[in-house]
């Protein structure tokens, strides 16, 4: 772990390799964002379009997944119902939400999905959400 700060800013940059049986769960599964889900890892639905999923491979503590319930690639761009999800998400778990665009960006998935930290304690989402954008 390096810690950098600049112009008052603190950067927390992290390398991080899995395991080879982690590696080996991730290609035996197919494709982990879509149902049957493994025991244990869906939370709830966000929106129409994403449903939120415990992070299995987690990088940091307190880790979820915002993934889009149709096969999107995790290469396409940002779309407003991802934009939608990323603000219920920060508003209601007070969280931070980040998207790697695809392999040169860090994704491990060819799904697409959202990820973020959060408190375990704040998980129940709301069942109606109005954003102004």
């Amino acid at each position: 772990i390096h810690v950098a700060k600049e112009r008052g800013f603190e950067f927390i940059m992290m390398l991080i390799q899995l395991q080879k049986d982690e590696l080996e769960s991730l290609k035996q599964n197919g494709n982990p964002f879509l149902p049957p889900y493994e025991e244990g890892i869906f939370i709830d639905e966000i929106t129409d379009t994403h449903q939120l999923l415990f992070n299995k491979f987690s990088l940091i503590k307190e880790h979820v997944l915002m993934v889009t319930k149709s096969s999107q690639k995790q290469s396409d761009l940002l779309n407003i119902g991802d934009f939608l999800t990323a603000v219920i998400i920060q508003r209601t778990l007070n969280g931070i939400v980040f998207y790697n665009g695809g392999p040169k960006a860090g994704a491990s998935q060819k799904h697409k999905h959202l990820q973020g930290p959060v408190s375990y304690t704040h998980l129940t989402l709301p069942t109606t959400y109005s954003v102004q954008l």
